[in-house]
Parts: structure tokens; sequence; C-alpha cells
């Protein structure tokens, strides 16, 4: 089971390296519902399964997909809020997000993100215990998100997900 996630957390590392480098243009989707397009992905030798695209107002990505057990999901967005109210923000839907997480029983890999803001980026990462947060020097205005937990399904972790990052606008 180690192997398998450590593995995982590779691939995801990857992958959102991935994420931080195709999207560098700002998007906005117009939609009111909720759209699920699917498609495979397959970066690396071993099997992955079936990756959900969604289409979520105020969100240029949405994405989670099951590989070895563990649902992965991850997002990427453009926000108003800038300085020490997006990261208080932040702060507040990773801890709650964390929270709800070790009340289902889930395993956490890793829950983890970024905010650029004006030449500083802060990340956030946890494994359930405490949240770390540290700032460094970075460029432009933007969220990242990504997470492999052991537990809840695809549609209930994008769905908590969302709900708990709404609070940055």
């Amino acid at each position: 089971m180690s192997e398998n996630k450590d593995e995982i957390l590779e691939h995801e590392h990857e992958h959102e390296h991935e994420h931080e480098h195709e999207h560098e243009h700002e998007h906005e989707h117009h939609h009111e519902h909720v759209h699920v397009h699917v498609h495979d992905h397959d970066h690396h030798d071993h099997e992955h399964e079936e990756t959900h695209t969604y289409e979520v107002e105020g969100y240029e990505l949405v994405e989670t997909h099951m590989h070895e057990g563990a649902t992965i999901c991850s997002f990427e967005r453009d926000i108003r809020m800038s300085g020490d109210e997006a990261r208080a923000a932040a702060e507040e839907a990773y801890l709650a997000l964390r929270d709800w997480l070790n009340e289902q029983g889930a395993i956490i890999g890793h829950v983890k993100g970024y905010i650029k803001d004006n030449g500083i980026t802060t990340t956030f990462s946890t494994v359930g215990g405490d949240l770390h947060v540290n700032a460094n020097e970075g460029t432009g205005s933007r969220v990242g998100f990504a997470s492999i937990v052991f537990g809840p399904d695809e549609e209930t972790l994008k769905d908590k997900v969302i709900e708990e990052f709404a609070r940055l606008k």
C-alpha cells in the first residue's frame, strides 16, 4: 500500500505542475449547471481510470478521477480577492475540508494548493494533521488545488471542495 500511495503522490505532483503551466490566461465559464465531460488520460505506463472534467461557474478547471483506490480532485481558478483576505479565506477552506475528511474517516494522502497574488505565492498543505502555510515570491493572481484522499467518492469530494473554496472570490 505504501508503494502505491507514493506512486499516486508522485503522479499527482506531476499532474499538478502540468496544470500550473497549461493555463496561463484568464478564462471564465458562464454556465449555470455543472456539465461533465469524460476523457481518458494516459500519461504514464500504468493504468488510469476515466478523468471527469466539470464546468463550474467561476472555475477554469475542476477534475476528478480514481487511481488505485484514491479519489483525486483538482481545480484552478482566478479570484478577485487578494492579500491577507484571500490567504485567510483559503486557510479556512483547507481547515474545513481537512476536518470534514477526518470526520469521514478518510485517509489523506495530501490536500494542497497555492494562491499566487501580487508577487507572493502562498502554499497550503496537509496530510490530515497541521496545515502548513508558506509564502514565497511569485507572480500572478490565481488559485490552484489538488488532493489525494482515500474514502469519499469523486462526486462527494468535488462537491465538498467546491463548497469550501466558494469563500475565495
